[in-house]
């Protein structure tokens, strides 16, 4: 792991720069690393058995190696744009700190090379010293590639170079990796709130149906399921109009094209009064609603959504109550015809009391008279 704030390993293709520093010690003779800031080697290549044998495995000698890598570190560290060191082992190495974003991950070595031809003595009385095979470690220092004070210079700047272009390559997969969440995130946040929409728009008390441009039929709630006898399934892709097949209630006839009216106006266009909806089996119901145009951002009409609602139960209820209304009205006028009819006999009835207190009870009018009052009474 490393103590940066960027995965060294997810931004670097580690098998490509892999095979570019395979290739490169190939045609320089030198040997490579890619090192972290913890000391852990991401990558190496062509690494000489001098080192890997001798001076990294005899436990005195590894610690000179430890002083090279950590003054290559250290000068790095403090801002140097490369640095070169000769250990206290005999050999030379160079590096070149990687930088993404202005933050400094790791460091480029190339090294286990010589400036200049080997002193003998020197590399006898080491392997003397820390008793070290004499053949064999000078059969590893005859390995050993020797560079130029002109040929180091072009090293070095392809070392630079080659530091700034894994930097460089870093910055814009980290940048491509920052993207990519951010736009997964996004993503996310996107299938989120559609499905917030959808579950809203599936618990809605009214029936939305959602189609394109051309009318083909995009979504399907459950009320609209269950008033057109559609599931949204079998409608998604079928014309609108075809599955919103509505009537004229009085006639019968077909109600006009909605949506073409919708396109054409780019306007809500109420649904008619008196409509009829005519389900997938027969069944039919009073509604009310609207379609209404969808636009983008730029302001472009993309589709259209229809919102409607069930009201023939409403109407039943808005019927009988009329019915009801038009009794009470009844009621009352013939409320108003008995007042009066009462008034006009108590009128008729007082003129025939009066009558029958004036003729004689022998009088034939009289018997006609007792007729007549008694029959008033009995209305």
């Amino acid at each position: 792991m490393n103590n940066t704030s960027i995965d060294i390993e997810k931004i670097f293709n580690f098998p490509k720069i892999q095979t570019l520093l395979d290739t490169f010690c190939k045609l320089t003779g030198v040997s490579s690393a890619i090192v972290d800031l913890k000391g852990n080697i991401l990558l190496r290549s062509n690494w000489r058995k001098m080192c890997t044998e001798f001076h990294r495995k005899n436990p005195k000698t590894c610690i000179r190696c430890n002083e090279s890598d950590i003054f290559l570190a250290t000068k790095l560290k403090e801002g140097e744009k490369y640095t070169l060191y000769t250990c206290r082992n005999g050999l030379s190495d160079a590096a070149a700190s990687i930088v993404i974003h202005g933050e400094y991950i790791a460091n480029f070595f190339i090294g286990q090379f010589l400036l200049e031809a080997p002193d003998i003595n020197f590399f006898k009385k080491q392997a003397q010293e820390f008793g070290f095979d004499e053949k064999t470690y000078f059969d590893a220092l005859s390995e050993i590639p020797i560079i130029s004070e002109n040929k180091i210079e072009l090293m070095l700047k392809y070392l630079v170079d080659f530091a700034e272009l894994i930097g460089d390559i870093g910055r814009q997969s980290y940048e491509l990796e920052e993207s990519f969440l951010e736009l997964r995130e996004a993503e996310n946040r996107t299938l989120n709130e559609k499905e917030k929409l959808s579950v809203t728009l599936k618990s809605v008390g009214d029936g939305v149906i959602s189609a394109d441009l051309q009318g083909n039929i995009l979504f399907l709630n459950n009320v609209s399921e269950q008033l057109s006898g559609w599931s949204n399934k079998d409608a998604r892709g079928k014309y609108l109009m075809d599955v919103f097949n509505i009537i004229k209630e009085e006639s019968g006839a077909q109600q006009e094209n909605l949506l073409n009216r919708v396109l054409l106006t780019q306007q809500i266009v109420p649904i008619p009064n008196n409509t009829f909806l005519i389900a997938k089996n027969e069944a039919k119901y009073i509604i009310e609603g609207s379609v209404a145009p969808i636009f983008d951002r730029e302001d472009d009409i993309i589709g259209v959504v229809l919102v409607f609602r069930d009201i023939t139960q409403k109407r039943i209820v808005e019927t009988e109550m009329l019915k009801i209304k038009k009794l009470e009205s009844l009621g009352v006028f013939a409320g108003g015809i008995a007042h009066d009819f009462n008034n006009l006999l108590a009128v008729i009835l007082g003129n025939l009391e009066l009558a029958e207190s004036i003729i004689d009870e022998d009088n034939v009018a009289y018997s006609l008279l007792k007729e007549s009052k008694k029959a008033s009474i009995r209305a």
